[in-house]
């Protein structure tokens, strides 16, 4: 009876400690590009992501959508699938909307920029996030 109780015990604070960690699954990497446009609106979505409650988290999360028109864009990094096309060149100028990543300064409307972007995410958040932005003169 004492070595069942002890394995029990072991058992359950071996479950108990890994239950602890909770890992969000995210979604399948995909190429990163650097883009060049100009950014004409920008403005605050927020969304109710019910998943974000079930890790003890806000439900709501406030989505910062960037309107660029893009002029360029090539592949940064490799990183998706073999026939991953999302860095394929532009041939006119056209409007892509972009999700400004949380870690970054918010750009104006007009600016001139150069900047990465890669789509992913997981139950938090997901977009086409836009990073590691520059202005142009």
């Amino acid at each position: 009876m004492r070595l069942t109780n002890s394995i029990f015990l072991v058992t359950l604070s071996f479950c108990a400690a890994f239950s602890l960690q909770v890992e969000a699954a995210p979604a399948m990497p995909r190429d990163a590009c650097r883009i060049e446009g100009k950014i004409v609106s920008m403005k605050e979505r927020p969304q109710m992501i019910e998943a974000r409650k079930n890790f003890g988290e806000s439900g709501e999360y406030t989505y910062v959508d960037i309107d660029v028109v893009v002029k360029s864009r090539a592949l940064f990094e490799k990183m998706g699938l073999p026939n991953d096309n999302a860095c394929a060149p532009i041939k006119a100028p056209k409007v892509i909307t972009y999700q400004l990543r949380a870690d970054q300064k918010r750009p104006a409307v007009g600016q001139k920029i150069r900047a990465l972007t890669r789509f992913g995410g997981d139950e938090f958040s997901i977009g086409d996030w836009i990073y590691e932005i520059e202005v142009l003169p």
